[in-house]
């Protein structure tokens, strides 16, 4: 039975914000499963078609190109329709936006082992990356109206959590089902379709997800003064343009342009996110090549770190967020995660660096909570949909450039070393690469 103090303080709205209450939450409680899930299966089918096309390669050579292929029909939506996505999340009903793009993934998913060229596997992959770029932000723009205010910060780690941590679990599932469909023999249909189980099993993750997403209303919820919705929200409402979608592609842009929060808190998210991206491309070279201790487990040992301390970040903004204020917090945290980079960098061994890559990954994921708590804070649901695909697009061409521009920068200062107090110390174009990125980082929290 509830004391008297906990009943005022669901009253006023000033209840503890625990973990347990917000998975209990009916609204949240059956979007979670959906996002766990489908998540789940989205890497149980990244690692399943990067096996597929690696097969239908034949050749090292031709499975390296079609890797690329997939990775870069993947890349081309966000480039091509990214801003687009934005005004069909604020266009439309976004639960039915979710649903009809869950069940476009799941069909087109299935479709996959029935595909006998690569470039069939290619236009599947384009299609299925552009139904993915209206789902993610319609999800995030509808976060605000499905929670309380003060468990947005609860929503976003668990949804971030959700999403990343489900990596591991979804390469053992595919090895899994690999494993059972070659049992069958190579002469048999799964046999030499190894990677078919797997993504069937996606499919159907994709359409557990729309069942879930079908009880709920994305357009109400418990969060006070909610905003009514825009026109061409409601059903039967105005019909989607050229000249009225170019018209909000213009109005998001310059909202983003003009709201000075919203701005700061996009390049910090945008900068933090290349930072981030110069450990990925260089961690390999820098695990094997440039500390002691690791050769093939090296970069291993980091990414497992960074994970960790990811996860730790995430876990703690709640609890941060209700003691300091959630800008400072932002900004601290960069500069958090710059520090520990710029130290990483000069250390001698894996195991020194995996310590400190614990911090900066809590840093990383403290700022990529409370940014985003920040803007359903501030962004009104007329413009949230176009604030978080331009904010998705901007991230994922900030980490693809990062993945093109530090191997290169390392690559062009190469390998030197300076003496100290007769000391010889060497400079890598690794470390010096990897301290770039720092600043990068440096100037992110202080511009926030």
């Amino acid at each position: 039975m509830a004391s008297v103090a906990e009943e005022i303080a669901a009253l006023r709205g000033t209840r503890t914000t625990t973990l347990r209450d917000l998975l209990t939450q009916p609204p949240f409680s059956r979007l979670w499963p959906a996002m766990l899930v489908s998540s789940l299966g989205d890497w149980v089918g990244f690692v399943a078609v990067a096996s597929l096309v690696a097969r239908l390669g034949r050749s090292p050579s031709l499975a390296a190109l079609a890797t690329t292929g997939v990775i870069l029909a993947r890349l081309l939506p966000s480039l091509l329709f990214g801003a687009f996505a934005g005004v069909v999340v604020d266009r439309f009903d976004r639960r039915k936006v979710m649903i009809g793009a869950d069940i476009g993934r799941g069909l087109l998913y299935a479709s996959m082992p029935f595909l006998p060229e690569l470039w069939l596997i290619f236009v599947v992959s384009f299609a299925v990356e552009c139904l993915s770029l209206v789902w993610t932000p319609a999800k995030d723009a509808s976060v605000p109206n499905l929670v309380p205010r003060r468990q947005l910060a609860n929503a976003n780690s668990v949804g971030l959590i959700t999403t990343y941590g489900s990596l591991p679990l979804g390469a053992i599932v595919f090895t899994a089902l690999a494993g059972i469909a070659t049992a069958f023999g190579a002469g048999s249909y799964l046999g030499e379709r190894p990677e078919a189980l797997a993504l069937w099993l996606d499919a159907g993750t994709f359409f557990f997800s729309a069942r879930m997403i079908w009880g709920l209303d994305l357009r109400q919820g418990p969060v006070a003064g909610r905003r009514a919705a825009p026109p061409g929200h409601e059903a039967g409402g105005e019909a989607l343009s050229m000249t009225g979608a170019v018209s909000d592609i213009r109005e998001g842009f310059r909202f983003l342009r003009e709201h000075p929060l919203v701005r700061t808190l996009t390049l910090g998210i945008l900068v933090a996110f290349a930072g981030a991206g110069s450990v990925i491309s260089l961690g390999p070279t820098f695990a094997r090549y440039t500390v002691s201790g690791a050769r093939a487990t090296g970069f291993g040992i980091l990414m497992t770190a960074l994970g960790l301390g990811m996860a730790a970040g995430m876990g703690l903004a709640s609890k941060l967020q209700s003691r300091l204020d959630k800008g400072l917090l932002f900004g601290l945290s960069i500069e958090g995660a710059a520090i520990s980079l710029f130290v990483i960098a000069a250390m001698p061994s894996i195991w020194l660096a995996a310590l400190l890559v614990l911090p900066g990954g809590a840093g990383a994921g403290l700022a990529w909570v409370t940014g985003y708590t920040m803007l359903q804070e501030n962004v009104t649901d007329r413009l949230r949909g176009r604030t978080f695909a331009t904010l998705n697009v901007t991230v994922r061409m900030a980490l693809f450039l990062s993945l093109l521009v530090f191997p290169a920068v390392a690559a062009a200062i190469g390998n030197h070393a300076a003496r100290i107090a007769g000391v010889r110390i060497p400079f890598t174009g690794v470390r010096i690469a990897l301290w770039l990125g720092g600043a990068a980082l440096l100037f992110a929290g202080a511009a926030s």
